[in-house]
């Protein structure tokens, strides 16, 4: 199943999980706040339920998503390389591995 979620101004999180292509009612989830920041430029989530926050500067953000207990975990930096902070970056997404169709 896939949950959507919706981030407020406010660093709420809100979700809706799609079941039977309906969408079931929607929910608070609790603990961190996230991507509210005025200097928050991108947001990807990663099929490992992760949020990743990326910044105007390039540094990246993210945070534990449990979808059972409707709960995000503590934010954390992520070190290292900075990415999406260039003018003429529009776009980020989460690339995952695909498993091999046999």
């Amino acid at each position: 199943m896939t949950t959507l979620a919706v981030v407020t101004n406010a660093g709420n999180v809100y979700g809706s999980t799609v079941a039977n292509n309906t969408l079931e009612p929607v929910f608070e989830f609790s603990g961190a706040k996230i991507g509210y920041n005025p200097q928050d430029r991108f947001m990807v989530a990663s099929v490992s339920n992760t949020l990743f926050v990326i910044t105007n500067s390039g540094a990246v953000f993210g945070a534990a998503v449990d979808i059972q207990s409707h709960s995000i975990g503590p934010v954390t930096q992520y070190p290292g390389a900075r990415i999406g902070y260039n003018p003429q970056d529009r776009f980020m997404v989460a690339v995952e591995p695909v498993p091999p169709i046999h």
